[in-house]
């Protein structure tokens, strides 16, 4: 994988409590619920559903007029390992730390928002890079910890550009018995497959742009079709909303093989192409992300660019200057740091909180178009 790899310890936990489900899914029909049994309930779990959120943020100005913008046309910066706190971490593995989620989006401009997941024996979704050397989080007893004040943070800022958002390695588990742990990250965030949860989603439907959301606008085209003809929906509808985007390709394949994913259920993660991988990925009909990698030379450049241009939203990492000055030449739509204050425009600036891209952006699109925000 791309990102850095979870401790032994979370992932022994992790497959023990798979193990105990994976043999409910060779007998159990198609669409069949999975019972999960009780799952992340608690005083905070339980509350009401989100709201319209806290009183709007006066610093969200209308955004400027321009040219039509989508997605494509958009430079987005974000916080690798978001989540990630420095104490009790063995150095150099955690050399940095992120502030509380408000300061990231507000103050400093952050658009992209990286989390590292394990579901543990207790069926909750933890956050953490490595359990023994760098444990510390914000949301390590779960994941809705994280979302909760990023949801808020939204409602009150609707007018932000879409920020992305991945989670990477939620399962390290053979074939079986994971459909339905995706459906229960699917129901955390949205609330989806509610009959069969008692926890209500950190996200209201309408903050979160979903690859049904995507395919109902392009009817009879796959999603290849759709990103590699630039058929986005325009800027105005994206804005206030969330793109989440799972990095587990060899989960994809196997619920492929599952055929999980059928129309009768409602898919709200996108599935990227993962550079390094099997380059059919790129082929596949669910294609319209890649990551990469730090972009370190002039070949992984050229790759960027190629695939920046054959219409796929792109993400890699950069936690130097040069290697960020590559990414950002290359077009690559999204660049997370551990760095982000370091690297990324000062706020108030003209690329703050976000850019056109440079690869990709019509003649004539302005920063503030995109977003028109005041520090």
């Amino acid at each position: 994988m791309i990102m850095s790899t979870l401790s032994t310890g979370c992932a022994s936990d992790t497959n023990d409590m798979m193990d105990g489900m994976s043999g409910q899914r060779p007998d159990r029909a198609l669409g069949e619920p999975v019972d999960l049994g009780p799952v992340d309930v608690g005083p905070d779990a339980l509350s009401a559903p989100p709201d319209a959120g806290p009183e709007l943020d006066p610093r969200q100005r209308p955004p400027e007029p321009g040219p039509p913008l989508t997605l494509p046309d958009l430079a987005l910066r974000g916080s690798f390992q978001s989540y990630h706190l420095v104490e009790r971490a063995v150095a150099p593995i955690a050399d940095f730390e992120h502030p509380e989620f408000p300061i990231q989006l507000g103050t400093q401009g952050v658009r992209a928002l990286h989390f590292n997941l394990v579901f543990n024996t207790s069926k909750v979704f933890m956050v953490l890079h490595h359990g023994l050397a760098d444990p510390g989080s914000r949301c390590l007893d779960s994941i809705r910890d994280c979302f909760r004040p990023i949801g808020e943070w939204s409602r009150a800022n609707p007018g932000h550009a879409p920020i992305i958002v991945a989670l990477d390695d939620p399962i390290d588990v053979p074939n079986g018995g994971f459909d339905g742990t995706l459906d229960f990250l699917q129901h955390v965030i949205t609330g989806e497959h509610e009959g069969r949860f008692p926890v209500p989603g950190e996200f209201t439907r309408e903050q979160v742009f979903t690859p049904d959301d995507l395919r109902a606008l392009n009817p009879g085209l796959t999603l290849r079709e759709i990103v590699t003809r630039g058929l986005w929906p325009p800027l105005d509808a994206m804005r206030g909303r969330f793109i989440f985007v799972i990095l587990e390709p060899m989960a994809r394949q196997s619920l492929r093989d599952l055929a999980w994913g059928l129309d009768e259920e409602p898919e709200v993660l996108f599935w990227p192409y993962v550079d390094g991988t099997d380059d059919a990925e790129l082929a596949a009909d669910d294609a319209a992300f890649a990551f990469f990698p730090p972009l370190e030379d002039e070949a992984a450049v050229a790759r960027a660019e190629q695939v920046v241009d054959q219409g796929f939203i792109t993400w890699t990492e950069a936690h130097d200057a040069e290697t960020y000055a590559r990414a950002s030449a290359a077009g690559v739509h999204v660049i997370v740091s551990k760095f982000p204050d370091a690297l990324f425009p000062a706020p108030g600036s003209d690329e703050w909180p976000v850019s056109c891209n440079p690869r990709t952006a019509p003649e004539g699109c302005r920063p503030r178009q995109i977003e028109n925000r005041v520090p």
